[in-house]
């Protein structure tokens, strides 16, 4: 009995320790390293003029639609949200605007599930990536985790 439970406790012990390597994003060299400095200085908040909000909105929620491994749950002209992921290889997406004054407020998260409260460096990054994407339209496709 007891070696059982010794490696059981082993198991999930090195199980805990690979999680912190699967949250490792795509390494990024030359052109993309400095694609990927820009996009994770972009704010998760901002602020975009009137006039391109509707363009920013709509790339926002093909973004989400594409590269989201989870279903969108909720979508408005105000909110996108996908369902909430169970484990830490699947992400989810929630992205919101609020029109203040004559901008607009965006506000987008990547998030992931699974024990430990899931992983955080690959949906800080997918996050940052949206939020670049929905201020420029660039985008490198592989460096977004799926």
């Amino acid at each position: 009995m007891k070696t059982k439970v010794f490696v059981l406790f082993c198991l999930i012990f090195y199980l805990s320790g690979c999680a912190q390597y699967m949250d490792r994003p795509p390494t990024a060299i030359g052109d993309e390293a400095t694609y990927l400095e820009k996009a994770m200085a972009t704010p998760l908040t901002f602020s975009i003029t009137k006039e391109k909000a509707e363009e920013a909105w709509g790339r926002i929620n093909g973004f989400i639609g594409q590269y989201s491994s989870m279903k969108i749950q909720t979508a408005s002209q105000y909110i996108i949200q996908t369902y909430n992921p169970s484990d830490t290889i699947h992400y989810g997406y929630s992205a919101n605007r609020a029109q203040k004054g004559d901008e607009y407020e965006f506000s987008v998260s990547c998030f992931s599930g699974g024990g430990f409260g899931g992983v955080k460096k690959i949906p800080n990054q997918n996050a940052h990536i949206l939020a670049h994407y929905a201020l420029t339209g660039e985008i490198i496709p592989h460096l977004v985790v799926q």
